[in-house]
């Protein structure tokens, strides 16, 4: 069993909260890019997740920011729609609604989330030479 240690202090996560991937001189966001250099080790080194099916790849730092800022987004949609499901098993479960409703919007929700990691999964941001507007290109 492998055991994670994160150490997050409060300029991280301001600086995950409030600022852009690329602020307006170019500089890529350090937190975000430390967040996915320490992801992309544990997904491909530890859990031996290959890269065409992780949320992390290897490429330029620009493209490694995005998918920490995709992965971060998409952990937001997963609590948020974790909350949704308990608020409601314990809100109308006691007035006599059906669990199976409930799980039925449970089973919807965990769809959503595949749908939007297949998304990403084919985005043609993982392309080893993309590059969003915004981000600076290597010299060639």
């Amino acid at each position: 069993m492998y055991l994670v240690r994160v150490s997050i202090s409060f300029d991280d996560i301001r600086s995950l909260t409030f600022a852009d991937e690329v602020d307006p001189l170019g500089n890529l966001n350090p937190a975000l890019l430390s967040i996915t250099a320490s992801a992309y080790r544990i997904q491909s080194q530890r859990l031996h997740i290959p890269d065409m099916l992780g949320f992390f790849a290897s490429g330029p730092p620009c493209l490694q920011v995005h998918q920490a800022w995709l992965f971060l987004t998409f952990v937001e949609q997963f609590l948020l729609l974790l909350v949704n499901e308990v608020v409601m098993a314990c809100v109308f479960v006691p007035s006599n609604m059906s669990l199976l409703r409930i799980l039925r919007n449970a089973v919807i929700d965990i769809g959503l989330l595949v749908l939007l990691w297949l998304v990403s999964l084919f985005s043609p941001c993982r392309a080893a030479d993309c590059y969003l507007e915004g981000w600076i290109k290597p010299p060639a």
